[in-house]
């Protein structure tokens, strides 16, 4: 048996600070995930996910997101509001295109490997954004003092 929908009532779980769901059925994440205050790490590897509700923007306390191995087309612009995040993995998904407001976060390290992503989209934020490392298939790129980026 595996898991086909995650209950609303996860909303409840105020003092949550760690959530991992992996290998089930789940394609769409309720609004209520962003009802989590105290969530720091958020592992939702290898589901059917194509999405993530605007509501994840609440989630001010998230620190790791991990979405590998989904069917993710898109990211709401409302990831952009995530203050705390620093690590966001999405190896393995649909992205090809990521929205602006990426760039607005304060990410330590981005991995991007395995998505059909323009390289349009890697030169965008590798230039115009404070990512310190960002992984996209055979490169690492690493920001260094002055805003340098290196392969």
């Amino acid at each position: 048996y595996q898991l086909q929908t995650l209950s609303t009532a996860i909303g409840k779980l105020k003092n949550l600070k760690e959530f991992t769901i992996h290998d089930t059925l789940i394609a769409i994440l309720p609004e209520e995930i962003g009802l989590l205050e105290n969530l720091q790490w958020l592992n939702l590897w290898r589901n059917p996910i194509k999405t993530l509700p605007s509501s994840i923007e609440k989630l001010e306390q998230l620190e790791d997101l991990i979405l590998n191995e989904n069917k993710i087309e898109y990211l709401p612009p409302e990831i952009g509001n995530l203050k705390n995040l620093k690590y966001l993995s999405l190896e393995n998904n649909h992205l090809s295109n990521l929205p602006q407001e990426i760039k607005k976060l304060s990410l330590k390290k981005l991995v991007l490997t395995q998505n059909p992503l323009q390289q349009q989209t890697i030169d965008d934020l590798v230039q115009n954004s404070e990512i310190e490392i960002i992984i996209f298939n055979d490169y690492t790129f690493r920001r260094y003092e002055h805003n340098t980026f290196e392969e």
